[in-house]
């Protein structure tokens, strides 16, 4: 497990209080160790509350970045939120692979609800919403995740819809 933290104080999207004491070289070795260790990685970005740290995806959206050893990704809510997914993800995808039973296209749509959910709504869009608006969240984030969409190779449909009548989360529907 990589857990993507800051030196002192945590961030906070909704609170937008920046986190303190990050740098260049942390990302750099995030996502250094994604693609030099050959074996099954989960992140755990916990540099900010509530969404992800959008310099580290934005990084590992880069075409020369592989997702083959990513395993678990997560960056929402609480500390112990993103952990608990991250790890769950990574252990659930290790024994998946050794029992023979892993359903890849299961897989692919977890890591990219992750992402939708924890980057582009709650990193980035959830902020610029005055209320919940289905079509302006679809608009918002389909732009958004075509590169994700094609680094994971996924051609199938995104839906999004506010479950219930609160910006807090969202619901992703991947067909």
């Amino acid at each position: 497990m990589v857990v993507h933290l800051p030196e002192y104080q945590q961030g906070d999207h909704i609170l937008a209080e920046e986190p303190e004491g990050t740098s260049e070289d942390a990302l750099s070795k995030c996502i250094g160790l994604l693609q030099s260790l050959n074996k099954p990685i989960t992140i755990a970005d916990i540099l900010w509350a509530n969404g992800s740290d959008p310099e580290l995806v934005e990084k590992l959206l880069n075409p020369d970045v592989k997702f083959d050893y990513l395993y678990g990704y997560s960056g929402w809510n609480t500390a112990s939120n993103t952990i608990g997914s991250s790890l769950s993800m990574g252990i659930m995808k290790v024994h998946a692979e050794r029992e023979k039973t892993i359903n890849s296209q299961a897989f692919k749509k977890l890591l990219i609800t992750r992402f939708i959910e924890d980057w582009s709504y709650q990193a980035v869009t959830r902020q610029t919403l005055k209320e919940p608006n289905t079509q302006e969240l679809n608009e918002k984030i389909k732009k958004m995740i075509k590169p994700l969409l094609r680094k994971l190779d996924y051609n199938g449909d995104v839906s999004l819809t506010f479950p219930w009548n609160r910006l807090f989360e969202i619901e992703v529907n991947l067909s």
